[in-house]
């Protein structure tokens, strides 16, 4: 960056300017493309966040609690970076949020400490959990991750496998007749089935029908 010409930069200052999910597809179609704010221009300073605990909770073995961190980084010049948007994946799946705007202790203090009760975990599974969080700056740059593996508690109790099927069948389509499938009396109206909780036991099949 011309102000600070011998400092390299993570990429992710990068991301939030110059990356375009399907760039080149988009650009052999023609489309126009939003203007690129200079970097340089943007505040580069990256908030930080911190796993700090995760530990079972004591209502139900299945869910954890996880406590979170997230603190302001200021340059010496007045220049702060703020957090906000923080977000917490599970093994890559997000499973939580919060500082969706300005949080009053962050303002304070530079630092917020958040909790997220009751989170499901897998119980079945005897491979660590990735955790991950990351906030956003007052400008949308991202900040650095923060990793945690979790080891669950293997449980004793076997849980009987289940599956959840939704079907939905119409009788009638415009664009393709062909498609059509026929169900007497439905008169062109959306028939959606939903098999809940499918079990065979004892040569027993329970399911379930919604119109």
């Amino acid at each position: 960056m011309p102000d600070e010409p011998l400092k390299p930069l993570p990429i992710e200052i990068f991301l939030r300017e110059y990356f375009e999910p399907r760039l080149l597809v988009r650009l052999f179609g023609g489309e126009a493309m939003t203007p690129v704010q200079l970097v340089s221009e943007v505040n580069r300073l990256q908030p930080l966040t911190r796993i700090t605990s995760i530990t079972a909770s004591s209502a139900d073995p299945a869910s954890v609690d996880i406590s979170v961190e997230v603190k302001s980084v200021s340059s010496g010049e007045k220049r702060y970076s703020g957090a906000r948007d923080l977000r917490i994946f599970r093994d890559g799946q997000l499973i939580a949020y919060g500082l969706e705007s300005d949080d009053e202790q962050l303002k304070q203090e530079g630092v917020a400490e958040l909790r997220f009760k009751d989170v499901r975990i897998p119980t079945d599974r005897n491979s660590d959990i990735k955790f991950s969080a990351y906030a956003f700056n007052h400008d949308g740059v991202k900040g650095v991750s923060s990793h945690y593996p979790f080891k669950p508690q293997l449980s004793s109790e076997k849980r009987a496998p289940r599956a959840y099927v939704v079907s939905i069948g119409v009788n009638s389509h415009q664009n393709q007749p062909g498609i059509s499938v026929t169900l007497p009396q439905m008169r062109g109206r959306c028939r959606v089935c939903l098999l809940i909780d499918y079990a065979v036991s004892g040569g027993m099949k329970r399911s379930f029908q919604l119109r």
